[in-house]
């Protein structure tokens, strides 16, 4: 060992190779993407949940980010979700204000939808995922459907805005 590096300093042999000089790394997929996921596929979770995440996690990772909310009347079924128990949190998050989710009978989330700050960071309808994939539902309403694999369930992505640029809230749900 210390004879190749005394060979380097005294330039009997070349340096190796900078990793700058490689080639471009290819591009990465989105800090949110599940993992194995396609490139450009869309949004996955929101702050840390997803559907299928335990409801103590959800509870875990919220609960550091803002409180629950009393429920109200009636909030534990909605309309058309049989079962399924709806809880609201308000977040001390800089993007996001509130979150809803939706939880089934195994105490695991169906869906999430999130709200977002009018006066954050926005979120573009590009961070969700890709336009072109998209199916438009609305002028400001663009929803995506990830079909289920082996590895990942199938996922719907929705999102809605104001404006044409920035989401205004995104909801994510099982298929």
């Amino acid at each position: 060992m210390q004879a190749t590096l005394m060979a380097f300093l005294m330039g009997a042999v070349a340096a190796p190779p900078c990793p700058a000089d490689a080639a471009p790394a290819a591009p990465r997929a989105p800090l949110n993407a599940p993992l194995n996921a396609p490139l450009g596929a869309p949004l996955a979770r929101v702050l840390g949940i997803a559907p299928g995440t335990t409801e103590a996690r959800a509870h875990r990772i919220l609960s550091r980010l803002g409180e629950r909310l009393e429920e109200s009347e009636g909030a534990e079924e909605e309309e058309g979700g049989a079962g399924l128990g709806r809880e609201l949190w308000r977040l001390r998050d800089p993007r996001y204000a509130w979150v809803q989710l939706a939880v089934d009978v195994r105490h695991r989330v169906k869906a999430i939808q999130a709200h977002l700050r009018a006066d954050g960071p926005g979120l573009r309808y590009a961070e969700i995922g890709d336009l072109a994939a998209a199916r438009r539902l609305g002028y400001t309403i663009l929803e995506w459907r990830v079909p289920a694999s082996a590895q990942h369930p199938g996922r719907r992505v929705t999102a809605r805005g104001a404006d044409s640029v920035f989401a205004a809230t995104v909801a994510i749900a099982a298929d």
